[in-house]
């Protein structure tokens, strides 16, 4: 890689031994490449009319004059620029007016090479400075990915890795130099119809906000208090005993079965042992207990359990996150946070999960196939930063419903609570799916719009005070 700037950075030297980021890189390069060979396209019309500016006979003072109008045509900057005609016209008029025009025409020759070397000077620079943000948003992808395996305790590297290698390509866009995606809409109020765009939130800020999620009390609690929700959901509604069940377990340590790595100090293998009797080997075996990644002997045995029914759908969630302009900043990374962070307990712990991302329109994604953890992370980085209407949101909420995987599904709504009401015929679509055991939440982010009784509870959380507070619980809300 040592064709492209940074090569030698040690800043980015790990990065860049990744064979994935070596091919987007390289593709990259080429594109550069591509675009330095197509850039005499942009100056072939001007470079035309100098050419055939120069193969124009010299008649008269007209000849000149055209010359110079014709400049200024494709150069209004340099307007002025050359000198007067005047100035170059003495008494013998032919003579002067040939070398006034080879002046002239020598002048905008000098220019239009002057404005091509700038232009590639520019695209180098440009294609510099988006490599570089390239590299440091994979950085803080890298950083991001560690915390949210972190904060949802999944082990290992594989997932980290397959999450990292899914979001290489939404890094991509500066790699494109296409900053348009990452430009706000300052028009926007948040309220009303506007539909918005879409834009696409920094791995560093998100990740900044998963530390805030995991240092807050009150929002801790608002995700333990869902988690408690649905675990209830998952352990105690049954239908009935499906007899004895005798499975292979892990919590009974009866035979030997093999080598595998974890910290289980009552079965640490010799030579992990041995790495206790050199002081200067100490350090490296703190470093793989905290990592995980002690060899132990694995063992198991048998247990026999009795095993009540449940049905698959049971612990599901759809989670409903605001994205609209009145959202913006702190309360937006915050609902973003705690959307990552419950769906990712869902994702690890094999439950279904459904995010509806809204303003005035909505798009949706189920967690519950093949790379959804690296699906999701591309799915909440995205805002509309629109007008903000909750209805739709509230609708394919109520829809997904329906299915069969979603029949016992609570709905979290993360918003600031400007939305206003709701139809009366969703109203009862609401109520009707109570009916069927389903529960809709409101977290409210510093909104100030009253109380929403659709919802069974609505909390209301302060960003200033980290304190959450109930502003309704009706007689089906939990907890």
């Amino acid at each position: 890689m040592n064709f492209l700037p940074l090569a030698n950075n040690p800043r980015y030297a790990k990065l860049m031994q990744d064979k994935i980021v070596q091919e987007r890189l390289r593709k990259a390069h080429e594109d550069y490449l591509a675009l330095l060979r197509l850039l005499p396209v942009s100056f072939k019309r001007e470079e035309e009319a100098h050419k055939r500016r120069a193969l124009t006979p010299t008649i008269d003072e007209s000849s000149l004059s055209e010359d110079v109008r014709e400049f200024e045509r494709f150069n209004p900057a340099y307007k002025g620029a050359l000198p007067p005609i005047e100035q170059n016209i003495g008494q013998d008029v032919r003579q002067n007016i040939e070398e006034a025009r080879h002046h002239t025409l020598a002048a905008w020759k000098q220019i239009l090479e002057s404005k091509k070397e700038e232009a590639r000077q520019n695209l180098t620079e440009c294609f510099h400075q988006a490599l570089q943000k390239y590299l440091d948003n994979l950085l803080a992808l890298k950083k991001f990915i560690k915390s949210i395996c972190t904060m949802c305790d999944i082990g290992g590297t594989k997932q980290a890795r397959e999450m990292f290698q899914a979001l290489i390509d939404e890094a991509k866009q500066s790699l494109d130099m296409q900053d348009e995606l990452q430009q706000q809409d300052s028009q926007s109020t948040g309220f009303g119809n506007d539909k918005g765009k879409k834009h696409y939130t920094n791995f560093n800020t998100l990740n900044l906000y998963l530390q805030s999620l995991k240092n807050s009390k009150a929002l801790s609690t608002i995700a333990k208090i869902l988690g408690r929700a649905k675990e209830a959901k998952k352990q105690g509604q049954g239908s009935g005993q499906a007899g004895m069940q005798e499975a292979q377990s892990k919590r009974y340590k009866e035979e030997l079965q093999g080598v595998t790595l974890g910290r289980d100090l009552e079965n640490l293998l010799p030579q992990e042992l041995a790495l206790l009797g050199d002081s200067d080997l100490e350090l490296l075996f703190d470093l793989k207990y905290i990592q995980n990644r002690l060899f132990c002997f694995e063992k198991q045995g048998l247990s026999t359990t009795d095993t009540p029914k449940r049905a698959s759908n049971q612990g599901t969630m759809i989670i409903c996150v605001d994205t609209s302009s009145s959202m913006r900043g702190k309360p937006e990374h915050i609902a973003k946070a705690l959307a990552l962070y419950l769906a990712t307990q869902a994702q690890t712990q094999e439950r279904a999960c459904y995010l509806i991302n809204f303003s005035t329109r909505i798009e949706t994604m189920e967690l519950s196939s093949r790379g959804g953890l690296a699906r999701l992370m591309s799915f909440v980085s995205m805002s509309f930063h629109g007008g903000t209407d909750v209805s739709p949101a509230l609708q394919a909420g109520v829809q997904k419903m329906q299915s069969e995987a979603f029949k016992k599904s609570d709905l979290i709504v993360i918003s600031d609570g400007g939305f206003g009401h709701i139809s009366s015929t969703l109203e009862k679509q609401m109520q009707a799916q109570r009916a069927k055991k389903n529960k809709f939440y409101l977290l409210d982010i510093n909104g100030n719009s009253g109380v929403k009784k659709f919802f069974d509870i609505h909390w209301l959380y302060s960003t200033k005070s980290d304190n959450t507070r109930v502003l309704y619980r009706s007689g089906n809300g939990r907890n």
